[in-house]
């Protein structure tokens, strides 16, 4: 999307300049010209106003809590790309504001876990000491914000969210009545790597057919329908145990998780909440798409003897394992999950999550990690706003191109169609209020993942017994917005 509206940009800027050549001749043969300065990845070049203006807080320390390793520089990985960006955006950002960022880690890879980092958060704000930046999940954290822990980052300074290195998209619809709560932009690479995919085996799939996977992809053809054939055709019982199990030759490798199981949810276009005609949202979930989506993703995960899935929560490193290997032509995933296939001997390629059906207007991915908050009580507030805003800039010029266009387009896609489609799924994620705000709505969002788990396919029912807490849940969302702004 921001390489779409980069390019929106440089084409209302051309055509202003060619209007301008337009113009009644006045004599003067030569029109000045209008150029637009690029920068390598063919973006038009932006400046940071907080930069151009010459703002500086020297020697302010900011805090800043984060839960994954790779989002900030390891001096232990040296000459690793991402890794050498983040150090780029973290000196630059000191250099240009003269801070001194203080990174703290929390371990953040369970609900648990989740639990201790809030824990902590909690505790800073309540001794009065709090952080400045906190680097968190929605999924965990969106009752923290309820709770009335977050500082509405709309009301900040210094931050402008119409520049491109915040996302345009999430912010838009994580934001109700100019409130918000989470920031979502480039500082790390959390949110693209957090975009659901397909990865699929080339070696395996061209020995088996003769079409141009792509060209079905392009067509509109890869639907739900046409992997499940795939899938049941290319299935091989290789452990002679009756049934399928994780020891077969699988058509998908595949987990009732968030990793593995929602980008069909994103990938059909389902959605927990939308705007109705007021513009006021409403629970979403219980139409008739819906429905029919969960049915598909149903029918596949259970009914499909090409695929398996081990019905164990937390165990889920088999799923990548099984596919690196050649021990399945297809695995649901995200950008993220590249890095984990780099020992891969055999080439794979990436493609979207399949149509429901061909009346599905376009493919779509989602998925959503890494955004940003500010506790309530955060010191020096206009120095950490502009260091949010400067950090998330840096990473625009950094971090995430690097990721993006270096590693993921050009050194882990072996084909001009795979970079396409990476591009694609970038263009096409989408991420509803709902799916950020789950956990603060009742859990819809575990739903699908749990009656996947639980081989229930009686959704529509579910839904139906719960929509009152996934309304109250949202009415209380919106009560706490208003309250707290």
């Amino acid at each position: 999307m921001k390489k779409l509206i980069s390019c929106l940009l440089l084409l209302a800027m051309l055509l202003t300049a060619f209007a301008a050549c337009k113009k009644k001749d006045t004599g003067n043969t030569e029109q000045p010209t209008q150029t637009v300065e690029l920068d390598e990845y063919g973006r038009p070049k932006v400046n940071n106003a907080i930069i151009a203006e010459g703002i500086r807080f020297d020697d302010v320390e900011i805090a800043i809590l984060y839960y994954d390793e790779y989002q900030i520089y390891n001096p232990d990985l040296v000459g690793e790309m991402v890794n050498d960006a983040n150090f780029s955006r973290d000196m630059s950002t000191e250099n240009a504001l003269g801070v001194i960022l203080d990174y703290q880690h929390v371990e953040h890879n369970s609900t648990n876990e989740m639990r201790a980092y809030n824990d902590k958060v909690i505790r800073s704000i309540s001794s009065g000491d709090s952080y400045n930046i906190l680097m968190t999940h929605p999924y965990y954290s969106s009752n923290m914000a309820m709770q009335g822990y977050y500082q509405n980052v709309r009301n900040l300074n210094y931050i402008d969210f119409n520049q491109p290195w915040w996302t345009e998209k999430v912010m838009e619809e994580i934001t109700v009545n100019d409130v918000s709560y989470f920031a979502s932009g480039d500082m790390t690479t959390a949110n693209c790597g957090a975009t659901t995919c397909m990865f699929y085996n080339k070696e395996l799939y061209t020995a088996r057919y003769s079409d141009n996977i792509y060209e079905v992809v392009n067509n509109k053809d890869w639907t739900i329908e046409r992997l499940s054939e795939i899938v049941k055709e290319v299935y091989v019982n290789t452990d002679g145990e009756s049934g399928t199990t994780q020891g077969d030759f699988l058509g998908l490798a595949t987990a009732p998780n968030s990793s593995h199981a929602d980008p069909f949810f994103y990938g059909f276009g389902v959605r927990i909440t939308r705007l109705n005609a007021d513009g006021e949202l409403e629970v979403a979930l219980g139409d008739e798409w819906s429905i029919n989506s969960f049915a598909a993703a149903y029918d596949l995960f259970q009914n499909n003897e090409g695929v398996w899935h081990k019905n164990v929560a937390d165990d889920y490193e088999w799923v990548l394992e099984k596919f690196a290997n050649s021990e399945s032509l297809f695995v649901a995933g995200c950008f993220g999950h590249s890095t984990k296939l780099t020992d891969m001997s055999a080439r794979y390629g990436v493609l979207p999550a399949p149509l429901l059906n061909k009346s599905q207007a376009s493919y779509y991915s989602g998925g959503v990690d890494g955004l940003l908050a500010v506790p309530i009580n955060a010191k020096n507030l206009d120095a950490t706003a502009a260091t949010m805003d400067v950090l998330n800039y840096y990473g625009y010029q950094f971090t995430v191109p690097v990721y993006f266009e270096k590693m993921l387009k050009t050194q882990y896609a072996d084909a001009p169609e795979d970079s396409a489609v990476y591009e694609l799924l970038h263009e096409v994620k989408t991420i509803d209020f709902g799916a950020v705000y789950s956990y603060s709505m009742n859990n819809p969002l575990w739903t699908w993942r749990k009656q996947l788990r639980e081989g229930s396919n009686n959704i529509s029912q579910h839904w139906a017994e719960n929509m009152p807490l996934y309304q109250s849940g949202l009415q209380e969302i919106m009560d706490a917005f208003k309250l707290l702004a």
